[in-house]
């Protein structure tokens, strides 16, 4: 099973995010479902609400156990299923993955289709994600996928 996860800046409804899938995944509704539920599918999600004070709101976590549908669609890691997400949905999306931010802070904003590395702000107060843009450093598609 192939796990991705991204973080949206708002809130999205459970049929908002299946018919997202449907369309990326190029599937049908019937291969998506919720996590929590006990039916099986081909992609499972989890549409997780962080908090309304943070700039990302929501952990969306999706999990593939087609790997196969996976390669085909060339969805090589987070970033790439997060530039999908991002198209499609018109918002700034912010990824994290192990081959390109070695320090758990450090995260990729995928704005419009500019790819940047960011800081996320130090904030005790809140357990979501508010990034600091002021140093952020672009880097090339091709060196995140």
């Amino acid at each position: 099973m192939i796990h991705f996860i991204c973080y949206l800046k708002r809130k999205k409804t459970d049929h908002y995010i299946v018919e997202l899938l449907k369309e990326i995944f190029n599937c049908d509704i019937k291969d998506i479902s919720n996590l929590t539920d006990e039916e099986k599918s081909l992609i499972k999600f989890e549409n997780r609400i962080l908090d309304d004070i943070s700039e990302f709101q929501v952990e969306l976590n999706i999990y593939c156990i087609d790997e196969r549908r996976v390669k085909d669609l060339k969805l090589n890691n987070n970033v790439s299923l997060g530039i999908a997400i991002s198209k499609n949905i018109n918002e700034d999306i912010a990824v994290n993955d192990e081959n390109i931010c070695d320090n758990p802070y450090q995260w990729i904003l995928i704005k419009q289709n500019s790819l940047f590395l960011v800081e996320e702000e130090d904030n005790e107060d809140n357990n979501g994600i508010t990034l600091n843009q002021n140093n952020r450093i672009e880097i090339m598609y091709n060196n995140s996928i």
